[in-house]
């Protein structure tokens, strides 16, 4: 029995409960039946009129129309006054912004989501956002791959038969795929395109790499004074078993989606000399602009603030014009614009460097089976189009300030 027999049948042999219909209605939605979400959670509203949560839910599926009970529900709490839980306000001000943007009411959107982050914020407890970190991770791993091949090249210049001696014979990463990127910027439809290829399996948002490098303390070795062959060789062999230990076995190729990993593509190569990277890049303020718009379940606290969201851009910028710099033939740059515009040539070109077998499911997404437990879950249920595309012109007046910074950190939008 999956998820959702189980709680229906939880359903049925007990009085209906709010939490229950909120997980029937996430296994739903996860597996993409969208339809079957929004009766539970209409359910709900039944039970509960003006539940926050739901009434959120309902304006993600694009079930709250004006002509629906749910609508005049949400209305009522403007009319009559938010609630005083700043994490209810955030989800009413979500729902209520999405509705202003399908009425293309662009200011009024604008507002509401900068107020739904500020509500966000409260509720959890947050003066500032993680963004810092972040950022100073980014130069600190460049700094760190630096320092690690000028040693390296010192290493293989006075001793050759060490050139090689941190690779694993036994474990290459032949079968893995990591695609890298930020929120928003278009992976989950490539996860999913390149999943319908042959012998592939989508991992999903692992997290497991960064602990694998917290537990194999590889960080703390490339800051040491001195680098020792053995000593790298033991604990890059602790970083892969680490990792692999929490990775599923499967046959064929792996994709682990788990975006955060772009800070450590040059720990990745070299511990699997095999492993691929796909860095996803979408037009920088369409992804920061649909990254401040997604209420995220847990992490990425910097979306919550459009500054934020600028300085992790010009810092993962940085990074990743270092990473294809020095891995230029290791890394494929895949360009979410132009997968949308050209699917056919794109994934033809990602099995290639992936070493997937095309097939023309690639070009059908919307027919994955694939749970989606992402912001995304919507758009990859659909045929390819390019209604994201853009998008932040509606707003070009609102993010003229944050243009200007981009600009000033030599990140040109010309072209977009």
């Amino acid at each position: 029995m999956d998820s959702s027999a189980s709680l229906k049948h939880e359903l049925l042999v007990t009085p209906r409960q709010r939490s229950l219909l909120l997980q029937l209605s996430e296994s739903y939605r996860e597996r993409g039946h969208l339809e079957a979400s929004g009766r539970c959670l209409m359910l709900l509203l039944h039970d509960e009129p003006g539940d926050p949560e739901a009434l959120f839910w309902l304006s993600q599926l694009g079930a709250l129309t004006r002509e629906s009970e749910a609508w005049v529900q949400l209305q009522r709490w403007f009319a009559d006054g938010l609630p005083s839980n700043p994490d209810q306000q955030s989800y009413l001000l979500y729902a209520q912004a999405h509705l202003h943007e399908k009425e293309q009411r662009w200011q009024d959107a604008f507002d509401l989501y900068d107020q739904a982050n500020a509500a966000r914020k409260r509720a959890l407890g947050l003066l500032n956002t993680d963004v810092v970190l972040y950022v100073e991770q980014a130069s600190l791993m460049q700094h760190l791959d630096e320092m690690l091949h000028a040693r390296l090249a010192g290493i293989q210049s006075a001793q050759p038969a060490m050139a090689s001696d941190w690779v694993s014979d036994a474990d290459s990463g032949e079968d893995l795929i990591f695609i890298v990127g930020l929120p928003r910027c278009g992976s989950t439809l490539v996860e999913t395109m390149l999943a319908q290829g042959a012998a592939v399996t989508a991992l999903g948002e692992l997290r497991t790499l960064p602990q694998a490098v917290r537990d194999s303390q590889l960080l703390e070795v490339l800051r040491g004074d001195r680098l020792e062959p053995s000593v790298l060789q033991q604990h890059l062999d602790q970083f892969r078993c680490a990792y692999r230990r929490d990775v599923p076995a499967v046959e064929g190729r792996q994709i682990d989606k788990t975006l955060i990993s772009f800070l450590y593509v040059g720990l990745i190569l070299l511990a699997w000399p095999s492993a691929k990277v796909v860095h996803v890049f979408r037009q920088p303020l369409d992804q920061m602009l649909s990254a401040w718009k997604a209420r995220f379940r847990e992490g990425h606290h910097y979306s919550l603030e459009f500054g934020a969201l600028v300085q992790l851009q010009i810092a993962y910028q940085r990074l990743m014009r270092y990473w294809h710099e020095r891995y230029s033939d290791r890394l494929f740059l895949c360009e979410y614009e132009t997968l949308i515009d050209h699917p056919k040539d794109m994934t033809e070109a990602l099995s290639r460097f992936c070493g997937i077998t095309w097939s023309e499911r690639m070009l059908q997404p919307q027919h994955s089976r694939r749970l989606v437990r992402t912001a995304s879950f919507q758009q990859v249920r659909q045929p390819i189009h390019r209604k994201s595309v853009s998008g932040w012109r509606r707003y070009e007046a609102q993010l003229q300030p944050y243009c200007a910074q981009l600009e000033a950190a030599g990140l040109s939008l010309d072209g977009w």
